[in-house]
């Protein structure tokens, strides 16, 4: 085997195991930023069959890769609101997913359409699962500042894998 091919083989087994560490450090890290992020979610006691409807929308299919559907319904609760994704919401599975209120913007087809300044989304919590009913409570008045949509937003990649206009 020549010199080059062998210098080759080795910067490529070098390139490998730098790029290999640099993906899964971002992973631990996001990971950690998940477990102590600030989670709105909740456990229902009540059926939301209760509470009055505000508003409700479907997810959106955005790529290939990158895809959700189902409905989220929003409902009133006393001062609060409940975002509640329904039984038959699914995303692609993917690291890092949280669930976002977005204010209006371009949401359109796009994977990275939304706004990443911290005016126009509030956070609502990490995706604890990739399908099924899911809900998180905000104030009528958060919810009122951002009840444009609901976004399914990868933190790790800075993607949007879906989307429901309210």
């Amino acid at each position: 085997m020549s010199k080059k091919v062998l210098y080759g083989l080795v910067g490529l087994v070098i390139i490998a195991l730098l790029g290999s560490w640099w993906y899964f450090g971002t992973l631990n890290t996001a990971k950690q930023e998940r477990n102590s992020a600030e989670t709105r979610q909740v456990e229902l006691t009540q059926s939301t069959s209760t509470l009055l409807e505000i508003t409700r929308g479907s997810f959106v299919e955005l790529d290939r890769l990158h895809s959700g559907d189902g409905e989220v319904a929003v409902f009133k609760d006393g001062d609060n609101v409940i975002v509640e994704l329904q039984d038959d919401f699914r995303v692609d599975s993917g690291p890092d997913l949280f669930v976002w209120l977005v204010s209006e913007q371009e949401l359109g087809g796009s994977i990275g359409g939304v706004d990443t300044n911290e005016d126009t989304f509030l956070e609502l919590g990490p995706l604890n699962q990739f399908e099924g009913k899911q809900a998180f409570e905000v104030t009528a008045a958060e919810f009122a500042k951002h009840d444009y949509a609901v976004v399914i937003w990868c933190k790790a990649f800075g993607v949007q894998f879906t989307n429901a206009v309210l």
